[in-house]
């Protein structure tokens, strides 16, 4: 063969593999994102959920979600779909920025013209964090090209090795020979099986050591100075503005600051206490401005907060407590005034809270301060606490 002949039937080869590649991955399509790719029953296969998620967020079974960061992962539709009446896609992802909060909720607002139920968590590394810029954030590879609503772009993106391999996991998927990462409403257990619970071990992450320590408060506490409050940016704060804008008047948005461990949180009465406070605050604010909408407060000491055995580590609760936080929601969105402490309803605006009931009309009521919740047994502790440092 001379060497033209080779290098041609070389290329041709080169080609025709490419190409049967390329249509192998349309075909068994990953991300389940190519309109034309044969309707099979395919599930989230991705370990980066921002590539697993788009398909969910568009799918119409769905009439509400949950965005945000893991601190709200273990929020299970299967709890809150019967309580509310609804159909929950729980599309928090584990890092997620405050940009990528909003192009997933973008999304799925997109095509879902009613939405019922918003849920928002709001934790400190996404929206009270200084140094954060909302349009610009990322930490983890996002697949802007998914979240668009240009169906040709999708093709460009998908001949590469990356999608190759999730080609592959979501072929085994489908012959029965892989399990998903993810369920089909976007939730997962993420946590350790419960089996493997070491309560010490939990302690050396949250104190350094097996003995619990809670922080004493400092007393007088800081006051912040009008120059603290005007210096105290933060700079996500008016994209959550955005995102609420997003959403129809009639969607029930519930913003939820989840309960970090006591340890985590700032020391009451120090100066990041009070920054943190003032974050809390212009949240409330900015959500006061949108209809049915609930800003409540978990982030606060409490018999939650205070007990070790709620905890994997200082961020993330165990699923006891995921069912808890659920309960609380709907008793809030219900007007339960049982008092457990658990909560404090920072904000609420008028509008329909009552599942199944009639719409209930109100001016604004702030509520900071109050301690509010639904009473439930969830294999969560109360406690008096650990020893004061």
């Amino acid at each position: 063969m001379s060497w033209k002949r080779y290098v041609q039937t070389l290329l041709a080869t080169a080609l025709l593999s490419a190409l049967l590649l390329y249509a192998w991955i349309l075909l068994v399509d990953p991300y389940d994102d190519v309109w034309f790719s044969p309707p099979l029953v395919r599930e989230p296969v991705s370990k980066n959920q921002r590539f697993s998620y788009p398909a969910i967020a568009r799918n119409p079974r769905f009439d509400s979600l949950i965005v945000g960061t893991s601190s709200v992962r273990l929020l299970s539709p299967a709890e809150l779909d019967p309580l509310l009446g609804a159909s929950f896609a729980n599309l928090a992802m584990d890092a997620a920025t405050p940009y990528e909060q909003a192009q997933m909720l973008a999304l799925f607002v997109r095509h879902h013209p009613r939405v019922r139920y918003a849920f928002l968590g709001i934790d400190d590394h996404a929206w009270c964090d200084p140094s954060r810029v909302y349009k610009q954030f990322t930490e983890r590879p996002f697949p802007a090209w998914m979240y668009d609503e240009d169906k040709w772009n999708d093709l460009l993106y998908l001949f590469n090795s990356a999608s190759v391999d999730q080609a592959w996991r979501q072929f085994q998927n489908l012959l029965g020979l892989r399990e998903p990462r993810f369920g089909r409403d976007g939730y997962s257990v993420f946590v350790p099986p419960e089996s493997a619970y070491d309560l010490d071990k939990v302690r050396r992450g949250i104190y350094g050591g097996v003995s619990p320590v809670v922080k004493a408060a400092v007393e007088p506490p800081y006051q912040p100075t009008a120059d603290d409050l005007a210096g105290w940016v933060f700079p996500n704060i008016p994209g959550l503005g955005e995102m609420l804008a997003m959403l129809p008047e009639e969607t029930t948005k519930v913003l939820i600051f989840p309960p970090y461990h006591q340890y985590r949180m700032p020391v009451p009465g120090t100066e990041q206490d009070a920054m943190y406070a003032a974050c809390k605050d212009r949240v409330m604010r900015t959500a006061s401005r949108f209809p049915n909408t609930l800003v409540m407060d978990f982030m606060i000491r409490s018999s939650v907060t205070l007990e070790d055995t709620n905890y994997w580590d200082p961020e993330h609760y165990r699923v006891g407590v995921a069912s808890l936080i659920a309960e609380s929601v709907v008793g809030a969105l219900r007007n339960d005034t049982a008092d457990s402490g658990l909560y404090r309803i920072l904000a609420r605006t008028g509008g329909s809270v009552a599942p199944g009931g009639p719409a209930k009309r109100e001016v604004t009521v702030l509520e900071s301060g109050v301690d509010r919740g639904s009473p439930a047994n969830r294999d969560v502790r109360a406690s008096a606490g650990p020893p004061r440092e």
